[in-house]
């Protein structure tokens, strides 16, 4: 008697479990998000939009002209130069947002005489003066410690023989006008000084570290007067002024307007 087979049963069980499963892959729809490139055009808004950030805009200060002239300027006399947009300010003024920072330097360094020659008019192109302020920071660097017996022509002489270029060197005053052991170095540009804030500065066997000079987002305010750019200990007002009411002779606490809101910063 031939010996009886098992798993049968199982083996059609099988076929048809996994038929069922083709089945539901079968009735399955499959969504497929099509990855093709993104358009030129939004990809060109993008980058002008981020260049405009990126890029400091300039100011231009003109007798009589047109910002459609000003674009035919920089577009017949300057060519390569790509300007995102010109916009008015004032009578005779405008904004000027470059694409790079080739076109930024040409249109600050040529078109005020491109417009002198060729208009007879007198410009003025310039960069605004907090945006100023930012980028001359971005040059400076200091350094702490320096012993006063180091002189200025001993960190000159350094900062020639490794090749670093420089427009100033100063060594910082306190209060009393006595020189501390803080040196300013304000380099030409913020690739110099980037470089030797990495390095520091080494001075035969002494080394040096260097920092980068900060941005003030915070003045200081004086509490005596409420102003700026000083501190109570060197206000030189001669009363005190009420941050409630404004008044001078008495402070907030001793202030009679009970009613009146404070609208001291």
């Amino acid at each position: 008697m031939p010996p009886k087979r098992r798993g049968g049963n199982r083996g059609r069980r099988k076929g048809v479990h996994l038929q069922d499963n083709s089945n539901s892959r079968i009735d399955t729809p499959i969504i497929i998000t099509p990855q093709g490139p993104v358009d030129e055009v939004e990809q060109r808004k993008k980058i002008n939009i981020q260049s405009e950030f990126r890029i400091a805009p300039l100011i231009v200060e003109v007798e009589s002209l047109t910002k459609v002239k000003i674009s035919q300027l920089i577009k017949t006399h300057l060519p390569g130069v790509i300007v995102l947009n010109i916009q008015v300010n004032r009578p005779n003024t405008y904004t000027l947002y470059s694409n790079d920072v080739k076109s930024f330097n040409r249109l600050l360094n040529e078109l005020s005489s491109i417009i002198q020659i060729n208009e007879k008019q007198c410009s003025s192109v310039y960069i605004l003066r907090s945006i100023q302020r930012i980028m001359e920071n971005n040059k400076e660097a200091f350094i702490k410690r320096v012993d006063l017996e180091i002189v200025d022509d001993d960190i000159k002489r350094t900062l020639d023989e490794q090749g670093f270029k420089y427009e100033k060197i100063k060594r910082l005053l306190n209060k009393d006008k006595i020189p501390t052991k803080t040196i300013k170095i304000t380099f030409i540009d913020s690739t110099n000084r980037d470089l030797f804030v990495k390095l520091g500065m080494q001075i035969d066997s002494m080394h040096f570290i260097a920092e980068p000079a900060n941005h003030n987002n915070k003045p200081s305010q004086c509490y005596k007067c409420f102003k700026y750019d000083h501190i109570t200990k060197y206000c030189k007002a001669d009363s005190q002024i009420c941050s409630k009411c404004g008044d001078a002779n008495h402070t907030y606490d001793a202030c009679h307007n009970s009613s009146q809101k404070s609208y001291m910063l």
